[in-house]
């Protein structure tokens, strides 16, 4: 008889508190899964705008289309948690497909070894631009961004290079195990490293640290230059592997392509939640804000809109996310 009156007692609790905690999932789902609910109606939308959006093909060619920029963007996420910008994306894209095609009779390994250190270069520049000059980094990596560029132009007399190597050619369009193409499997495995990294490291745990306040940070015994600088240099040499993504799978260095390249890093880690003051965002979120942004590339090449308008979208995409985001974090 106790346990029976002790079970109806403990089902009219849980009905009593069902209407609350109902209203408490929603308000969760609705806030913390925000952008993923955003993929989804988007892939809504565009399936019913074209019969071509849903085929295997077609969702290849997507996250082929965002592994590079994808890539980048999982680098960037680390600096923007900080409270820091990059705006060199484009042209350590531009400088790594140029070397890469420039020295591509050298042995691929040492080659590509070589580019990420490049970008990691690069990226211990604008560190200690920024965390040691204390230089802010939207004015620091614009500057940056401008010698990179001009080192790719030099490189190459201004001339897109060409990639003719069967390395180079297998990882932009070869195939794991004849199913998976190459540029997929690099992306997932940098998400897996940067993702690693930010949850499971103290690394993680001072980027977001750093974000959230960097002189309680300081005060608290962490060495915040060095932390930043370091920040900094991972996420050069994630840029260039995205670059050497890019480069592989067009078969070309262009190195005209920085301001395109940048717009779409910055925009998939802003349209994945993380906001520009720092302290907040994962790697999961950057996931999906790529994919939103490759979507949108995708369903506008569909329908044939013009890119200046695909510009325009874009841009009102951004502004959305920012006032959503800014909403969520007061």
């Amino acid at each position: 008889m106790r346990s029976s009156a002790q079970g109806r007692a403990g089902v009219s609790g849980a009905s009593e508190l069902s209407p609350g905690r109902a209203r408490s999932l929603v308000r969760t789902l609705l806030s913390e899964y925000d952008t993923l609910w955003a993929l989804f109606i988007l892939c809504f939308v565009s399936a019913l705008l074209s019969d071509r959006f849903l085929t295997l093909k077609n969702i290849y060619n997507i996250l082929l289309q965002a592994s590079a920029v994808g890539t980048a963007a999982a680098g960037v996420t680390f600096v923007i948690i900080t409270g820091g910008i990059d705006l060199s994306i484009g042209s350590v894209f531009a400088l790594t497909g140029i070397v890469l095609a420039r020295y591509e009779d050298y042995p691929p390994a040492a080659v590509i070894a070589g580019v990420l250190l490049l970008g990691a270069f690069w990226g211990l520049v604008n560190g200690t631009l920024v965390s040691r000059f204390r230089m802010p980094s939207f004015v620091t990596t614009f500057g940056t961004a401008n010698v990179i560029a001009a080192c790719a132009y030099i490189l190459c007399g201004g001339l897109p290079l060409h990639i003719t190597s069967p390395v180079y050619r297998f990882l932009g369009s070869g195939k794991f195990l004849g199913l998976i193409p190459m540029p997929i499997i690099i992306y997932a495995a940098a998400l897996l490293l940067c993702n690693l990294i930010l949850s499971r490291t103290v690394l993680g745990t001072y980027v977001y640290a750093m974000g959230g306040n960097q002189q309680a940070s300081y005060l608290s015994g962490i060495n915040v230059p060095v932390f930043r600088n370091l920040v900094w240099v991972f996420e050069g040499a994630v840029v260039a592997l995205g670059g050497i993504i890019y480069a592989v799978r067009l078969y070309n260095a262009d190195p005209g392509i920085g301001p395109g390249i940048t717009l779409d890093a910055i925009a998939s880690v802003v349209i994945g939640g993380t906001p520009f003051e720092g302290g907040y965002g994962s790697i999961f979120r950057t996931l999906v804000g790529t994919l939103i942004i490759g979507v949108l590339n995708n369903i506008c090449n569909i329908l044939n809109i013009s890119p200046f308008l695909q510009i325009s979208i874009k841009g009102a995409v951004i502004i959305l996310a920012v006032l959503i985001t800014k909403r969520r974090v007061t």
